[in-house]
């Protein structure tokens, strides 16, 4: 299983550009030094994992108000990873590593979202209007663990810290993989070396039987002199 992995990364990596993928490794080691520094600190991503997130209510909203209060932080974690089997499956494994950044952002934000459930200093969104909850209020109030929001947000942060960074040294390996896979140029067509096809199951043209070896011989006519008495 990991040779075959292995080997379908080696392919991948066969004849693209490693140049065009460095500033994008660059710009997530800048935002994961940022999240390092500030865990709080505002992403790229935030405006799209709130929208995801409020499309989690709606989605889950079947499964009552535990599961419906859960589903907004399942979505935006699950968004990350269904894109990465997405990509994968083409494959692609530079965009996975991406989609690795972008669910260890996630999950900084989730945490940030935990360790607010007592203090509730967030300012919420809501969809439809009407007063908005806190879904980690409620859920680990429900749960008989709301002294622990900030223990399990250092636990979310942790993992966070984990999947960020090996993401960022996953997509670095990568480019350093595509420098050094070499391009194998396909080699030129040389028309005095091509083979020639077979003809009527013979190896080659000069084993294929002449029309003159096919054509049966003619009878031979002797004429013989004369003679006169």
């Amino acid at each position: 299983m990991v040779e075959r992995i292995l080997g379908s990364i080696r392919e991948w990596a066969r004849g693209r550009t490693w140049w065009a993928r460095v500033p994008v490794v660059l710009a997530c080691a800048w935002l994961g030094v940022r999240l390092v520094a500030d865990c709080d600190a505002a992403t790229i991503f935030g405006a799209i994992d709130l929208g995801i997130h409020e499309a989690g209510h709606v989605v889950f909203r079947f499964g009552g108000d535990m599961v419906c209060a859960f589903g907004g932080s399942l979505l935006q974690c699950l968004a990350p990873l269904l894109c990465a089997v997405v990509l994968l499956r083409i494959p692609d494994w530079f965009g996975a590593s991406f989609c690795g950044v972008w669910l260890g952002v996630n999950l900084f934000e989730v945490a940030r979202y935990v360790a607010d459930a007592r203090a509730q200093a967030l300012q919420l969104v809501t969809i439809g209007g009407g007063d908005a909850r806190h879904d980690w209020n409620f859920l680990l109030g429900e749960l008989g663990m709301l002294g622990a929001d900030t223990t399990l947000a250092g636990i979310l942060r942790g993992v966070a810290f984990l999947v960020l960074w090996g993401s960022i040294v996953g997509g670095a390996a990568l480019c350093f993989l595509i420098w050094r896979t070499p391009v194998v140029s396909p080699a030129p067509f040389d028309a005095f070396s091509a083979v020639t096809p077979p003809v009527n199951g013979a190896a080659n043209a000069s084993d294929a039987p002449s029309p003159s070896a096919a054509r049966p011989a003619a009878p031979r006519r002797i004429i013989g002199s004369t003679s006169r008495r």
